[in-house]
């Protein structure tokens, strides 16, 4: 199926924003919606740049919309997470021509786009950040946040490196906090408070998170995988379904690998299915296929049932 390209979800400042559309491709439709954000620092890259991940979605039976927000060089933040949430509503409000469940949306990003999905729900019932929140409500509610190698700490004493002359492995290395942070000047410039750099740093919102898949390299040299394991772990801590894949030797983006993003597509697929595209038919299978789930749930597995009446004697 041909994708739907540069649609146009809201103006803003004059201009518009756009979403790029890919149906499910294959014999599935899970009838869930998968807004996908990119990354490059939120000063570069495009919607463009998610085709491949995309793709992979829609073979899976996803509705994937590559998503576009204003870069900071354009305006400042939060335009970025307030065009996200732009994104979010008007999603909701085309459930029924996109033919998707409004109650099962799916937010992920990659990078920077992984920090603004999971700003975008972890903070689903805040006004703060949100100026159309006291218009039009919340921007969700979402189901789930599916984040490769996020951003989750931004650090207000760090200073930016010197980046006139393009990145270099010297200037990358120094925006790399080693507990997962980065410079909140980065995001921020001018702005970086201790405060604002709490309010913009998905970590300060894990208790609000839905059930949420982190995927990180182990040898990522831009964000240190710390961040992400801090994350799963006040998600663990606060009893939010969640999974962490570390990827060993993975750099940053180690996903354009297609033979590494089928993986990562693939588990967070299986993640979804356990938790929003059918629960009860996991469940129920789970039972069916463990017998140490069966056990722990008081059921006899029917591959006990069937072999108890053969009598080996």
């Amino acid at each position: 199926m041909t994708p739907k390209l540069d649609v146009v979800c809201a103006s803003r400042d004059g201009r518009d924003l756009h979403l790029d559309i890919y149906e499910p491709t294959g014999p599935i439709n899970h009838r869930i919606a998968v807004l996908v954000h990119h990354g490059g620092g939120w000063a570069a890259g495009d919607r463009k740049m998610l085709q491949p991940q995309c793709e992979e979605l829609a073979k899976r039976g996803f509705t994937a919309l590559a998503v576009e927000y204003r870069l900071v060089t354009e305006a400042p933040w939060p335009a970025q997470l307030v065009d996200v949430k732009t994104a979010i509503r008007w999603t909701l409000s085309h459930a029924d021509e996109l033919r998707i469940d409004p109650k099962k949306l799916v937010l992920q990003g990659h990078s920077a786009g992984a920090h603004l999905a999971l700003m975008a729900a972890g903070t689903v019932e805040s006004a703060d950040l949100d100026p159309d929140f006291q218009f039009e409500g919340p921007a969700g509610p979402i189901a789930a946040v599916v984040a490769y190698y996020p951003p989750v700490r931004l650090d207000p004493s760090m200073r930016m490196p010197d980046m006139s002359a393009g990145p270099d492995p010297a200037a990358m290395a120094a925006l790399r906090g080693p507990n997962g942070s980065i410079p909140a000047a980065m995001l921020l410039a001018g702005a970086a408070t201790e405060d604002s750099a709490a309010m913009a740093s998905p970590l300060s919102h894990a208790a609000n998170l839905p059930p949420t898949v982190l995927f990180h390299g182990t040898d990522d040299g831009v964000v240190a995988p710390a961040g992400s394991v801090a994350l799963y772990e006040k998600l663990s801590a606060s009893g939010i379904p969640s999974e962490l894949h570390l990827m060993s030797g993975g750099d940053h983006a180690f996903d354009s690998m297609p033979i590494l993003g089928e993986v990562c597509t693939a588990a967070s697929e299986a993640f979804l299915r356990r938790y929003i595209i059918d629960p009860q038919a996991f469940a129920e299978e789970e039972v069916r296929m463990n017998p140490i789930i069966a056990m722990r749930r008081g059921v006899m597995p029917p591959s006990v049932t069937r072999g108890a009446g053969r009598g080996d004697d």
